[in-house]
């Protein structure tokens, strides 16, 4: 078959799943079906059009920043309500359950949208048969992407998810015009997407070349000592503080703080070591970058007017301190607890990057400044174990590692073994609803039946199971996948 005929097909299959979701798979009950953050979004799908939204300055700017699928959602039902009216049914009503559905075709089309762009993607960076499928299913098959839009539909994540693949793709095509206005976009839709077109943007599709002389070696290893030393200090400090987040997530736990300090240190010590190059930021610098940044810069200040101008003054629901607090926090409450929730929510195959680190960097480097920065950027706020604030990122982390593996041979039993992970990761087969959910105690199960997949949220206990079933999944993927490659990064 033709890559078109393939992609077709794949597009078909999909729809096909999703609709059967819509249809047919478990939904949510919190609050009727709109969940949490998704009340607020409901509420201005039924009760806001554009101009109401502008005009009558209710919102808090946390809603404004988030407001284009509710928007989406509130001129769909008005369309079909149009094309009701011509075939002359009965138009549909705005309420909870109209609404809800709505939403649920939004992230239908979100995500073939997705799938359309991802799929040219992977044909147009040359991606053999297998791995092009293996990727697919790594992305499309998680947890994150095929059972949550369908159980929690009324969330900003998958709206960003989408921008975060238009964002990839047009980087890859060089479009940075395109890059320019989604961002713009973007930023009425979720709140790190300009940052990212922003990074995006700075430099454009430029390899890198490792240019440093010895001396500036030494600087460069002397910086990220101090970085480092910077970093744990604020970790120590905010351990100090006994700080605790109102949204009720997991406590830190106090019998493996120390653990978790250490591998903190780990973690950013091997982002600065791999990533922390001082010619990326002397690069900056540079008259074109340096104007570029300024006139970024004055747009993001301009976008921020704007929110605070047409909003009801207030921040809302969080703001960005407590976006890094949060962040600060998921971190030290159990070691390693962000890995095992993005392996989990996202994607198994995350467990290669520590497979391949130095040509995980090596190609990040070959893909140019713009892309560098994002990881770099992203990485370092990924110590965050709250996984679904990062949906956007996911694409940009998992492309790099599908090269690195198209490089490389596989048996076909290997590439069955990776299928059987990403559908034991997936989830699709666990069922939430297993029992009434009574109380909002998110840390004890049956709460836990849905809260164990978001790794702020996921209590020791169940953090425990699921490290160590990552660290035999690890050792699955030695065994089983990389002793068995015929070429190792080392012949790379």
């Amino acid at each position: 078959m033709k890559k078109e005929q393939v992609n077709f097909t794949i597009l078909i299959i999909s729809t096909l799943v999703y609709i059967f979701s819509i249809l047919f798979a478990e939904k949510n009950n919190f609050y009727g079906g709109t969940g949490w953050d998704g009340l607020g979004y409901f509420e201005i799908a039924v009760s806001y059009d554009a101009k109401t939204v502008f005009s009558s300055r209710k919102l808090t700017t946390y809603r404004l920043q988030r407001i284009v699928p509710s928007l989406s959602v509130h001129y769909g039902l008005g369309l079909v309500n149009k094309v009701r009216k011509i075939l002359g049914f009965e138009t549909l009503v705005y309420d909870k359950n109209n609404t809800i559905q709505g939403f649920l075709w939004l992230n239908m089309f979100i995500l073939l949208t997705a799938q359309g762009f991802w799929l040219r993607l992977s044909d147009e960076a040359k991606l053999k048969p297998m791995i092009k499928i293996l990727g697919f299913l790594a992305v499309f098959g998680s947890f994150a992407l095929l059972k949550q839009p369908f159980y929690l539909p009324i969330q900003m994540d998958y709206t960003a998810f989408l921008f975060g693949v238009l964002f990839l793709y047009f980087y890859w095509k060089k479009n940075f015009p395109i890059i320019f206005l989604l961002g713009i976009i973007g930023f009425f839709s979720f709140p790190t997407l300009f940052v990212m077109a922003s990074l995006l943007l700075i430099s454009s599709k430029k390899p890198i070349t490792d240019s440093l002389t010895p001396n500036f070696q030494k600087f460069n290893t002397y910086l990220h000592i101090i970085l480092l030393v910077i970093l744990v200090a604020l970790a120590v400090f905010f351990l100090s503080q006994n700080y605790t987040p109102s949204a009720g997530t997991t406590p830190i736990n106090w019998w493996l703080a120390p653990f978790s300090l250490l591998f903190f240190c780990f973690y950013v010590w091997a982002i600065l070591k791999k990533m922390g190059h001082i010619e990326i930021l002397i690069s900056l610098f540079y008259k074109y970058n340096f104007l570029k940044i300024i006139i970024l810069g004055f747009v993001y200040f301009l976008l921020q007017q704007f929110i605070w101008y047409f909003s009801n003054g207030k921040i809302g629901v969080l703001s960005s301190t407590d976006f890094l607090k949060n962040i600060m926090h998921q971190s030290l409450a159990n070691p390693f607890a962000f890995l095992v929730s993005h392996c989990f929510y996202f994607s198994p195959l995350l467990l290669l990057i520590f497979a391949f680190p130095n040509r995980f960097a090596l190609i990040i480097r070959h893909l140019g400044t713009g892309y560098y920065l994002t990881i770099f950027f992203f990485l370092l706020l990924m110590i965050g174990s709250e996984s679904r604030q990062f949906i956007n990122f996911f694409p940009f982390l998992i492309f790099p590692i599908l090269l690195i593996i198209n490089e490389l041979e596989f048996s076909q039993k290997v590439f069955y073994a990776l299928f059987a992970f990403i559908f034991l990761y997936s989830k699709i087969w666990y069922p939430i609803n297993q029992v009434p959910f009574n109380g909002e105690k998110y840390l004890e199960f049956p709460w836990q039946h849905y809260f164990m997949h978001f790794g702020a949220w996921m209590s020791n206990e169940v953090y425990y199971v699921k490290m160590v079933i990552l660290c035999l999944t690890a050792a699955l993927f030695y065994f089983l996948v990389l002793k068995k490659m015929k070429r190792s990064e080392h012949t790379n």
